[in-house]
């Protein structure tokens, strides 16, 4: 770990669309830098054994291998990397793994942008109050504890999300306006809205203007990056 506490970063994902997605993300938090892509399980390999890294964004289905395979991998080479796993895998018996490897968190694709600064933000308050103190005392150590299970966000708000992010993802050549996604849905337009208007704070969508005869224009989204063909 660098003593300046800049956490060097690997991005572990075979899906282009969320290797973009996952950099720019990691632009908007301080500590971390971006040192690398890997886009299969032999080249994120030969990077960690090249390339001083501190923290690893790992997918666990990769071209040629598993992601938890390589964390455990990592762990077995004793090496001081800790590892945040993105994935669509929603098992229990994964977790378990991801956790007894050492997963510093967990995180369901797709996920919001609050949920994984969240989850990086906490990482680097524990490596900062563990960096800056050579002795813990019983309440440092309950203060850590505590971090791991800090988790606040609601399951319905990220149901939501999830909703309208596969909708969007399996029309991605498609624009929407609010009020068709929502009527698609189910669920308000107001609620829709707000949820665009993060994903695009976000650059998971696009906004586009259609001007139509009269009349103010319309808000369309688009899901960035086009067709998901997975």
């Amino acid at each position: 770990m660098s003593t300046s506490l800049e956490i060097k970063v690997l991005i572990v994902e075979d899906d282009l669309m969320i290797q973009r997605i996952l950099t720019e993300f990691l632009k908007k938090i301080k500590g971390y830098t971006l040192v690398g892509v890997a886009s299969d399980y032999v080249s994120a390999k030969n990077f960690i054994e090249s390339t001083a890294i501190d923290f690893v964004l790992l997918d666990i289905y990769l071209p040629g291998g598993l992601g938890i395979d390589l964390l455990k991998w990592i762990r077995q080479q004793e090496r001081a990397i800790d590892a945040l796993l993105i994935t669509a895998d929603n098992r229990s018996e994964t977790l378990e793994k991801a956790m007894r490897f050492g997963a510093v968190d967990y995180l369901i694709k797709p996920f919001r942008f609050s949920r994984f600064q969240e989850a990086l933000k906490r990482y680097l308050i524990k490596k900062a109050q563990l960096h800056n103190k050579i002795m813990m005392d019983q309440e440092n150590i309950d203060q850590l504890m505590r971090l791991n299970q800090n988790l606040t966000y609601e399951e319905s708000t990220n149901q939501t999300f999830e909703s309208i992010m596969v909708f969007l993802q399996k029309n991605g050549n498609q624009s929407y306006t609010s009020s068709e996604i929502a009527k698609s849905l189910g669920i308000s337009r107001i609620t829709a809205r707000r949820y665009l208007e993060e994903m695009e704070n976000d650059g998971i969508v696009v906004l586009e203007l259609a001007y139509g005869g009269v009349g103010r224009p319309k808000n369309l989204y688009r899901f960035l990056g086009g067709r998901n063909e997975n």
